[in-house]
């Protein structure tokens, strides 16, 4: 498979369930096309997901950078999805905000 922007294969390392993702770990996203070998490959995998309700987790390399990515389907093709690694995302640690405990129960 290849994504509009580079020729690149993308290797599904495990599947998943969509919600187990914090949309927060998202960054971008890129249509796929498979290439002339890998038509009937694209079509297994495209409808695999749709059918499984899942999507891939994949390592790729854009710009000589390893990063993660999502490969789910969307209108009847397939997309990847950048992903944050854990450590660029930043950190949700409830910050003090001078409320009570009866007002934050509330």
């Amino acid at each position: 498979m290849k994504s509009d922007i580079e020729e690149k294969t993308v290797e599904i390392v495990e599947f998943v369930k969509l919600k187990e993702i914090d949309p927060v770990y998202f960054d971008k996203t890129y249509y796929l096309a498979a290439d002339s070998n890998g038509s009937k490959a694209y079509a297994l995998l495209r409808e695999s997901l749709a059918k499984s309700k899942k999507i891939g987790i994949a390592k790729i390399t854009i710009r000589s950078k390893e990063r993660l990515a999502a490969v789910r389907v969307l209108d009847n093709h397939l997309v990847l999805e950048t992903l944050h690694f854990p450590d660029e995302v930043r950190s949700t640690v409830d910050q003090r905000t001078g409320l009570s405990k009866k007002e934050k129960s509330c």
